[in-house]
């Protein structure tokens, strides 16, 4: 009543979610509206969502752009947020990549986080899109930069795929010490552990490091469960490599990435059968290791059982 404008915009939300009062859209707008008059700029961002969503008034989202854009020019983070997403995805106006870029970042460094993580998405939307869609070298290098775009906004799945392409050398130069340094950034996901530590492992990108590969292994293995990061411990525990010899140990890790399905875990597990590492010494339980492993597949498991079978 006294012209306060975010008090009017207070009462505006109580109408449109029922706050304390019965809900009234159009009641909402109104009050939107008597704040907007009175110079409140986050009114037009509120007016906005309402005729983006047609509550209280016809749907209309041109008219939700004119709100989003007045309330950006004036300074409003949530206002640049929402007219740089309209101007990313064409709602209510023409696509704009570059413009919405530049209102998304403003908003981004006024403090509004989420317009960064509608930038990050964007990018790696199109990235995922192309590379399925058409994965040929040229898309590739559009696919590489766009992944990279999102990576640098701090997208963790698309740190992942960019540091995939450099290590695989897929739209862009091979180039494994970077690809390491990006599954560093990417590295709270499971499946950027597991690619990490094999680098470290193999030496790919620097130096071998079979320590910190196990490292990552085990944490990868904590995570996500996944049989081939499982295997990994369990081979570095049975073989010594990067800690002190554990075959015991190992071998349980071994029986949990068989469990999942890993075929190189039963081919693992029946070579410790074989020679009594970790286990007491088992020909019968190496064979049906090595046949658990044949049957998925395994090489390596299908020449060891013929030789057995032979010299049997």
């Amino acid at each position: 009543r006294r012209g306060h404008g975010r008090a009017r915009v207070k009462i505006g939300h109580c109408y449109r979610w029922g706050d304390g009062v019965a809900e009234n859209k159009t009641l909402a707008v109104a009050w939107y509206r008597r704040a907007q008059r009175g110079g409140e700029i986050s009114a037009e961002v509120w007016l906005g969502e309402c005729h983006e969503h047609g509550e209280g008034v016809r749907l209309d989202p041109a008219a939700a752009v004119r709100h989003y854009r007045l309330a950006a020019e004036q300074g409003d983070p949530h206002g640049m947020a929402e007219y740089g997403r309209c101007l990313l995805h064409g709602i209510g106006t023409a696509v704009d990549a570059r413009g919405a870029e530049r209102w998304l970042r403003r908003a981004g460094d006024e403090g509004w986080s989420s317009a960064l993580g509608e930038l990050q998405q964007y990018w790696f939307s199109r990235a995922d899109r192309l590379e399925h869609a058409e994965p040929s070298g040229t898309v590739m290098q559009r696919v590489a930069s766009l992944y990279r775009k999102a990576a640098e906004l701090g997208h963790r799945p698309a740190a992942l795929r960019y540091a995939l392409c450099l290590r695989e050398g897929r739209g862009t130069a091979p180039d494994p010490a970077a690809a390491r340094t990006w599954l560093q950034k990417a590295a709270a996901l499971a499946d950027a552990k597991i690619a990490l530590a094999d680098m470290l492992f193999y030496g790919e990108g620097g130096p071998q490091r079979p320590g910190d590969a196990l490292h990552w292994y085990r944490l990868a293995a904590e995570q996500s469960n996944d049989p081939y990061a499982r295997y990994s411990v369990g081979f570095c525990l049975v073989h010594g490599i990067g800690i002190v010899a554990d075959a015991r140990s190992g071998v349980r890790w071994l029986r949990l990435a068989a469990d999942g399905g890993e075929a190189e875990a039963d081919y693992e597990l029946a070579l410790c059968y074989l020679a009594g590492r970790g286990v007491v010494r088992s020909p019968r339980q190496a064979l049906r290791r090595l046949r658990a492993a044949v049957r998925m597949g395994h090489g390596g498991a299908r020449q060891l059982l013929s030789t057995l079978d032979a010299s049997s």
